[in-house]
């Protein structure tokens, strides 16, 4: 790490007190997930035990313990050095403060141009003096282009009303049959949908897509309570669906030919994940919504599962995880899950940290898998009791760039997994046309 770790521990900590005292004692906490907000490769263990400490002496620390402070890095500033890196589109500074600034207030108190620039890396430790020593990192925004949305289009967003509280039909709820079927858990890791990508081919129907989709969807639905009293359905959002951001590029700024605007789009795209979900809600008592930040749509990503979470804010059988941990973990019974697109991680990482993530709960567990995407084509492997699945894509688009790199693209496919209490016992699939 590039920073005095114990000073960065203890700073965000303090920080987020209140938030984290808060959720300490409920189910779902993990010190690991508090340790990956930190930074991915810092353990949960050792921020417990920061943690602990802190705890301890609560009654001498600042009064605005746990709050959002901003703090006034105007005081005591001094810009140290700076470099540019014109080929590399990278700018990186170096500065002195008395404290440790937010991302925002660096960006507002040497105005960097967020259209141009994003910040990549900040890395900060403390000098003889007692001052904090700075260095920001700035990478440059490749074929951004600025998008003024609509009057309309705003005013849609602002409007938005959660589904009255009737609640949404279950099919199985009055079946006196479901009670003797075994129960289950159907995964639907909707990875690399890609719904708005321009087909070189000229298959460029966003509506047909969806057809096609929710028919391949509908069929091992049917399947799966054929034979299983679904208990909860696990449903992906995000993870590269809407294909770009609303610059017409990638969250890394990789340019990306779309089908509709990012208006159009988004609100396509949105309206067809709620009427997904409340198909859903007929097949399964509970269904789980996850968000997984794809590296195509980090942010638009975000703002569906965001605008599910409201409309759906009054269903007490939908449950909508917008939370931005590129990683999520879930469960069902003596099975536990990690799902990540897959972007920066292997299978086989993931399968390594599975075990760090979730250390406090893994021996309630018996089956455990990952599941990933990102790279457009299937892979399986078992690391040392790990069940690991990269599924393949769902577009069966054909891009610009891929046509020009000759690119075979492997066939597209809906996988799902059905899980009883203590194992994985289907994966059924369904070739995308």
């Amino acid at each position: 790490m590039g920073f005095n770790l114990k000073e960065t521990v203890d700073a965000y900590l303090i920080k987020h007190y209140k938030d984290i005292e808060e959720v300490r004692g409920t189910k779902d906490f993990r010190w690991s997930n508090i340790a990956y907000s930190i930074d991915r490769d810092l353990e949960g263990e050792y921020v417990r035990n920061r943690y602990i400490k802190i705890r301890k002496n609560v009654g001498t620390t600042p009064s605005n313990l746990g709050k959002n402070t901003t703090v006034d890095i105007s005081q005591g500033i001094h810009l140290v050095s700076g470099n540019e890196n014109k080929d590399k589109g990278t700018k990186e500074f170096t500065f002195t403060a008395s404290n440790i600034p937010t991302e925002k207030e660096i960006i507002s108190h040497f105005n960097i141009d967020t259209t141009k620039y994003k910040i990549s890396q900040i890395w900060h430790k403390t000098t003889p003096g007692g001052k904090y020593s700075i260095s920001v990192n700035l990478q440059a925004l490749k074929g951004v282009e600025q998008v003024n949305l609509s009057e309309d289009f705003l005013n849609k967003l602002s409007n938005i009303k959660a589904i009255p509280t009737v609640p949404l039909i279950y099919k199985g709820e009055f079946k006196e049959e479901e009670k003797s079927k075994p129960k289950a858990c159907l995964i639907i890791p909707k990875q690399d949908a890609h719904w708005n990508m321009y087909d070189v081919q000229g298959n460029n129907s966003i509506e047909q897509r969806f057809e096609t989709f929710t028919k391949a969807l509908f069929s091992q639905l049917e399947k799966a309570q054929a034979t299983n009293k679904l208990e909860k359905i696990v449903y992906i959002v995000g993870s590269d669906e809407f294909n770009s951001e609303y610059t017409q590029a990638t969250t890394k700024g990789t340019p990306q030919q779309n089908i509709l605007t990012y208006e159009e789009s988004f609100e396509k795209i949105t309206e067809f994940n709620i009427e997904t979900i409340k198909l859903l809600g007929y097949y399964a008592e509970k269904v789980e919504v996850v968000l997984l930040n794809g590296n195509h749509d980090h942010y638009v990503g975000w703002h569906l599962a965001n605008v599910l979470k409201h409309v759906f804010a009054k269903s007490q059988r939908i449950d909508i995880n917008s939370s931005t941990e590129n990683t999520k973990i879930v469960d069902f019974h003596k099975c536990l899950l990690l799902l990540n697109h897959g972007d920066a991680s292997t299978p086989k990482a993931l399968a390594a940290k599975f075990p760090v993530i979730a250390h406090d709960v893994w021996s309630n567990y018996e089956t455990y898998l990952v599941i990933s995407g990102d790279k457009h084509h299937e892979r399986s492997s078992d690391i040392n009791g790990v069940i690991c699945y990269q599924v393949p894509q769902l577009s069966s688009s054909m891009s610009a760039w891929s046509d020009k790199k000759t690119f075979i693209v492997s066939k597209p496919e809906l996988l799902t997994f059905l899980l009883e209490e203590t194992e994985l016992v289907n994966i059924m699939r369904k070739t995308i046309k």
